[in-house]
């Protein structure tokens, strides 16, 4: 059941890339990280950091809570 979660994050953080117009190596130096870091963070979505989820909201994404959740 938990991989069903990360996998519909996965989907949807992809959906709001697509949306904004941005790909992978735009959050990756947007968060300032490396693209190892933002899969780990993708496939275990309850890493992220509360940083990194403001500066996500800032740039426009829409991340709903039910998603970052174990």
């Amino acid at each position: 059941m938990q991989e069903i979660n990360y996998s519909a994050f996965k989907i949807y953080f992809g959906h709001e890339m697509k949306r904004l117009g941005l790909n992978r190596g735009d959050i990756c130096q947007l968060l300032e990280m490396s693209r190892p870091t933002l899969n780990t963070r993708l496939m275990n979505p309850s890493t992220l950091q509360v940083k990194e989820i403001k500066t996500l909201k800032d740039k426009g994404f829409i991340l709903p809570i039910e998603l970052l959740e174990n």
